[in-house]
């Protein structure tokens, strides 16, 4: 375990979250899992936040009924989306972002350097004629 996941396991010992979802779901340890790898660069603590999650399957999908207190406040929202694997990872992210709300002013960690860019296709040159100007040496009166 590398010196940043351990720290973000640290700092989310204290998450107090419960995730209550159907066996097609992922499991609980999962979701804790992608809190903190959303984690790994951030030095907050969880010990303020509190979530209480259950997912259901619907018409159109998955819907995690998300209720997460943080300090005095508590909100209540809704998460759908047709894979429940992608309503797991939102959870995780909102919870992440309550617990650090910097998380929204950085730049995404990719696991993978980007691809470099392509280099442009050379551009064939078509021949040019240039005129050339005779200009007049008198002066025009």
């Amino acid at each position: 375990m590398g010196p940043t996941l351990a720290l973000a396991l640290l700092l989310t010992s204290g998450l107090d979250m419960r995730w209550d979802a159907p066996p097609a779901c992922p499991d609980e340890a999962a979701v804790h899992d992608r809190v903190r790898e959303f984690l790994q660069s951030s030095s907050a603590n969880a010990d303020s936040v509190r979530a209480r999650v259950t997912v259901t399957a619907g018409k159109g999908g998955w819907a995690a009924d998300l209720e997460m207190t943080v300090g005095e406040l508590t909100e209540h929202r809704v998460l759908e989306d047709p894979s429940c694997d992608v309503v797991a990872t939102a959870t995780a992210f909102v919870v992440a972002v309550a617990i650090d709300p910097q998380l929204l002013m950085s730049e995404p960690e990719l696991d993978s350097e980007p691809e470099p860019e392509p280099e442009p296709e050379p551009v064939a040159e078509d021949p040019v004629s240039y005129t050339h100007l005779t200009l007049p040496t008198t002066p025009y009166v």
